[in-house]
Formats: structure tokens, sequence, C-alpha cells
């Protein structure tokens, strides 16, 4: 097996605490297929000389506490706000301190470090560094077209959501995010979404996610038609609102490092002038090395409400965002999802029933152009998966030409199923990311769930090739 080789700054003043660190490291590691190239700092001030003069790129930064000049924890956390993707283990005389542990654990919470130990044992942080480089599995929900209200295809059944949420997290946990591909409520109205923040707490409960870790984009069904087009979204804005409890600047763009971001991000408060171009979200979470794109593709024009549309606007203020997170999150695995199908639906009874998305060629262009891996999608109440290959654009070499994939998910609770699919599907995605940002393997997994059951099904298995 071939070696993955990890570059490792180590801020430390002692020579004789450096030398015992490397030591310990190369002997833990020495029959494992990872190895290791050691700088060093020796106070705070050389770490940031270190970080902006070298063409290397610091993988990991192991940190002394006491030293001259900048010590370990001014230097923790103003590392952690500039280079968020470098994870910081704190190994320190220190570390046991009754005056420090307090802090330390603070740090800790907050995400600044991911651990703080003493040099000896050396197997306590060295087991703490193997769980970093070691590849990390990535486990994604996607599901969509719930249909709370009117069209929940459960609302007389003897069926109860709990009971049938967690049959399925029980085959697919642990579970890192969940992917809602719109169409939350049946007809966006307030009663509708008051119903679905039970469902979604009661979601969150038996997952175990936080609030933030739910990328929720609307439906056709999420916005009322007969009302101003500046206030047809509102019951859906605040159902959001009041379930990521962050307010609009956190809904519609959030960011888990949003201070290292600055003052560059427009403020949202004007985010009614232009609706539909603006209900879009970003989320980066730094553990699973992920960026989730969430886009809005609701049209509110009657003529067009059938077919849903990304417009250019949106795309260009998605773009615009993306260029300022890129610096942060250029490498992470990318994945995107807004409601509309993209492809016609193969349907035998009507061909037009759901037409494919408008602006589909401008939408996949500014998402592959990104390097996004995974696109995910509901409305057409049909299951499907799609390898796309993406060649050069306008003949920018630069660009990645990685193998992509279109996921579509069947309803997960609604009435009106497709007329060739009888029954309702999730899509269940795995991926192993390391600590380099290398995605070694993918698999898709499909649940299905017949009516009036309570036992959700493997119905299908891809492996994905990233």
């Amino acid at each position: 097996m071939a070696k993955t080789i990890y570059n490792i700054l180590h801020a430390e003043d002692n020579d004789l605490s450096y030398e015992t660190s490397q030591n310990a490291i190369k002997e833990y590691f020495k029959d494992t297929q990872f190895k290791f190239v050691f700088n060093r700092a020796k106070d705070g001030n050389e770490v940031y000389r270190y970080l902006i003069s070298s063409e290397e790129r610091v993988e990991i930064l192991l940190l002394d506490l006491d030293m001259p000049n900048w010590n370990g924890f001014d230097t923790a956390k103003d590392i952690a706000r500039k280079y968020p993707d470098i994870p910081i283990i704190i190994i320190s005389a220190y570390a046991e301190n009754p005056l420090f542990i307090e802090k330390l654990e603070e740090f800790k919470r907050n995400k600044i470090i991911c651990g703080y130990y003493n040099l000896h044992p050396c197997e306590k942080w060295c087991k703490k560094l193997y769980s970093l480089v070691n590849e990390r599995e990535v486990s994604i929900l996607h599901i969509s077209d719930i249909h709370i209200g009117e069209f929940y295809a459960f609302n007389n059944s003897t069926v109860k959501i709990d009971t049938l949420f967690k049959n399925l997290i029980q085959k697919i946990q642990p579970l890192d995010l969940l992917v809602v591909s719109g169409d939350i409520s049946s007809t966006g109205i307030k009663e509708d979404f008051k119903e679905a923040m039970k469902f979604f707490e009661k979601m969150k409960s038996i997952s175990g996610l936080e609030h933030d870790r739910f990328i929720i984009v609307p439906g056709n069904h999420d916005f009322i038609w007969d009302c101003n087009i500046k206030s047809c979204f509102d019951n859906y804005i605040s159902f959001i609102n009041n379930f990521q409890q962050g307010g609009e600047s956190k809904v519609f763009k959030y960011f888990p490092n949003e201070e290292n971001i600055g003052n560059n991000l427009d403020s949202m408060t004007d985010y009614k002038n232009n609706i539909t171009d603006k209900l879009f979200t970003l989320a980066a979470y730094d553990e699973i090395k992920t960026l989730v794109i969430g886009i809005n593709s609701i049209s509110t024009n009657k003529e067009t409400y059938r077919y849903g549309i990304i417009s250019e606007n949106q795309l260009i203020n998605i773009q615009t965002a993306l260029n300022k997170l890129l610096p942060y999150y250029n490498d992470y695995f990318k994945i995107a999802t807004f409601h509309h199908n993209i492809f016609e639906v193969p349907c035998l009874l009507d061909e037009k029933w759901k037409p494919a998305l408008i602006n589909q060629g401008m939408t996949l262009k500014c998402l592959f152009r990104n390097d996004v891996r995974v696109i995910f999608h509901g409305h057409s109440h049909y299951a499907a998966a799609y390898k796309f290959l993406p060649y050069y654009f306008d003949g920018d070499k630069n660009i990645s030409n990685s193998p992509g994939y279109i996921i579509a998910s069947g309803t997960f609770s609604g009435k009106r199923a497709s007329p060739m699919q009888f029954f309702f599907s999730v899509n269940h995605l795995k991926y192993k990311i390391n600590l380099k940002k290398q995605v070694s393997s993918g698999i898709l997994d499909q649940y299905s769930l017949k009516l009036d059951n309570n036992v959700w099904l493997k119905s299908k298995s891809i492996d994905l090739d990233f």
C-alpha cells in the first residue's frame, strides 16, 4: 500500500520535547500506510511565518502551550480563525494543569482544538493523530417531498412518524447530515409548517443531529400563490428561521466558521427585494470536509412554475459567495441540492407530468465548474441516479473533470406517487474522505417503504466512482 504523506508543523521551543514527539510518531506509525514530514516552529510568530511563506501545505499543527512571544492559547485561537481547516492538537506539560483545564475544555468545545494531552504517555495523542489522518466515513440521508398537510400520505395511517423514522435511522446510523430537497408542506400554509416544526424536531431527536446539520431548500409546494411575491415565501422562511434558530443571516448564508470570512458577504436584510434569487444556503462542515450548496429552484411565475428555474442572477449570487469561501473550502467535497428534476422523468402515463428544469445547462456548468460531485433533487417522486462526466468548460484546463452524480429521491411521504413507483424512498450516501480531502469510495443506497408499513428496506445499492 502506498504511503500517504502528511505535513506536520510542531510549535515547540524545547529541543528534547520536539525530538521526543518526532520519535513517538515514527514509532507509532511505522507499520501503517502513513508517513509524516516534520517542520518546527519555536513560538506562535514562527507558526505564522511558516504558514505564510511555505509552499508546503500544513495538514496538522501540534502546539505547545508555554512558548515565548505568542503562547499556545493565543496561537490556537488565531490559527483556528484564519486557517480553520488545519486541526490543532495541544501537547504540553500544562495540559492537565487545573488552572488551564477549563480553558482547554472551552477550546475543545468550540472546535478551536481537536484535543489536549501531556507529552507522556505518547500513545494517547498519537492515537488522536491516527484518528485524524485515517479515512472518515461520511453518512448523508437525502429525503424529499414530505408534503406535510393535505397531501401527507400517513394522515390516516396507523403508522406514526416516530416509528417510521426510527426504523430508517437504525439502518443507516451514524448520520452526519440530512438533506431535504423541498416540498416540506402541501400548500405552503402556516398550519402545514406548524406541523412541519414538530416533524423536524422529532427527526432531530431521533437522528441525534443538530439543527445546522439539516440542509433544507424550498419546493413548489412551500409558498403561497395568491399573495404578493415579496411575501409568498414568508411561511417557509419563518419555519426555516425558527428551526435553524439563527435568523436570516444564519439561514440563507450560514457557515460554522463565518467569523473567518470577515465582512465580505452582503447582509440579507433586503432579501425580499429579489427573494427567489436570495433563497440559497452555503454550509461548510470542517470535520467531514464537506461544503453543501442549497439552491432555490422555485419559479413564482404561474406559467413556468411546473418547470422550476434557477435564475442566472441566483447563480451569480452563489458564485460571488463561493468565490469568497473557496480560499477556505476549495478542496472540500462539494454537494448541491435543489427541488426540481434536471431531466424529464421517464413516465409512461403522462410525458408532460414533470418537465425538466429551465436553465439546466447554466446550472450544471456553474456547479461542475466549482467541482460539485453530487447533486440531490426531488419533485419528480421518481428515484434515479445519473453519472455525469463534465468536459473542459471554455477551454479551462484547470477545471476538474472528475465524475459527478445527479441523484433523485422519490417522495418520503406524499400521496402523489409516480405512476411508475408505488412506494416511498430515500437515498443514503456514504463516502470516505481523509484529512487531505481525498475521497476514496462512495456508495449510494436506496431505501424504500410501502404505505402502511413501518419497515424500510434497501432496494438498490450503487458504487460511486469519485
